[in-house]
């Protein structure tokens, strides 16, 4: 199973760095558009079993169903992890959006008539507060809500020989996200017997 916050994670480092823009051309890197772009952050930044290339926003729904979302209301307030998606079956076009939290959201939108490589005027790929009167522009919200057994609290107590690193590879995490939440200021130290959350 993979791990939705380092999909999230991955997400806003592509709309985040200027390097690349919007392409539906070019749209598997450096370039992307608005779907290869959470195809590819879910398969590469949170390790989920999804394919990226030949997905759109017209088939896109079936994967993410696939890997643990469901739809909800498109009323409902917003939460992290979210998608709002708009199938390119529909009148306007096809257009997806992922949220960074419950205000903000990340999207390659358009190229603005720039088809050299790259972000050229900011806009291609961004995050930016979230309008709620763009819900009605979208057919669906997807939730992440995680298939099988749902985990709380999950701890590990560090043996002889651990390391950090070591740790967040077992549970297919980051060492970034496991310092944070134990508040560990030196990866580099830890100790036997110290419990650490995990999730």
């Amino acid at each position: 199973m993979g791990n939705i916050n380092n999909a999230n994670d991955y997400m806003y480092n592509l709309v985040t760095n200027k390097a690349h823009g919007y392409s539906q051309e070019n749209r598997y890197g450096p370039d992307y558009d608005c779907s290869s772009s959470i195809m590819t952050s879910l398969r590469s930044g949170g390790k989920f079993d999804v394919p990226v290339k030949g997905v759109n926003t017209a088939s896109m729904k079936k994967y993410l169903e696939k890997i643990g979302y469901k739809v909800v209301s498109n009323a409902e307030k917003p939460q992290k992890n979210d998608i709002k998606l708009r199938p390119a079956t529909s009148k306007r076009g096809g257009h997806v959006v992922m949220f960074r939290s419950s205000t903000m959201v990340m999207e390659f939108s358009s190229s603005r008539g720039h088809h050299e490589k790259g972000d050229q005027t900011g806009t291609e790929s961004w995050c930016h507060k979230w309008d709620s009167k763009r819900n009605g522009d979208f057919t669906y919200t997807l939730r992440y809500k995680a298939t099988g057994k749902k985990s709380t609290g999950v701890k590990y107590t560090v043996k002889k020989g651990d390391t950090l690193s070591g740790i967040a590879r077992k549970y297919k995490t980051t060492v970034s996200h496991l310092g944070n939440i134990n508040h560990i200021k030196d990866y580099n130290k830890i100790y036997v017997g110290q419990v650490l959350k995990i999730k």
